[in-house]
C-alpha cells in the first residue's frame, strides 16, 4: 500500500520493511551527495517561488492525509522536512 503515496511524496523514499512486517518509509541518501549544503551560496528564491513551495507541500501532506489509503500521519510538517529539487519542485519527507 505505501508505494501508492511515495513517488508522489518523495522521490528518493523507497518502501521498506521491519523484521516484525511493519511497512515503512526509507529515505535513501547518496553518498556524494550534499544534501543540499549548497543552500549558503544560492540566491534566495523569488515569491512565486514560496507560494509554489507552500502549495505542492500542503498537496502532498492532503495526500497523505486524506487521499492514500491507509492515510498517513505525518506528525512533523515544517519547513526542514521539504526538500526542494532544482526547479523548486518540492518534496516532503521524515515519516514518524
Amino acid at each position: 500500500m505505501i508505494q501508492k503515496y511515495l513517488g508522489k511524496v518523495a522521490s528518493n523514499v523507497l518502501p521498506g520493511q521491519l523484521e516484525d512486517g511493519t511497512t515503512v518509509a526509507v529515505k535513501v541518501l547518496r553518498r556524494y551527495d550534499d544534501q543540499g549544503l549548497d543552500h549558503e551560496t544560492a540566491p534566495p528564491p523569488l515569491w512565486i517561488s514560496h507560494m509554489k513551495i507552500a502549495l505542492e507541500a500542503a498537496r502532498a501532506f492532503t495526500y497523505l492525509h486524506e487521499d492514500s489509503s491507509p492515510g498517513v500521519i505525518h506528525r512533523d510538517f515544517k519547513s526542514s522536512n521539504i526538500l526542494l529539487e532544482h526547479d523548486f519542485t518540492a518534496k516532503c519527507q521524515t515519516f514518524d
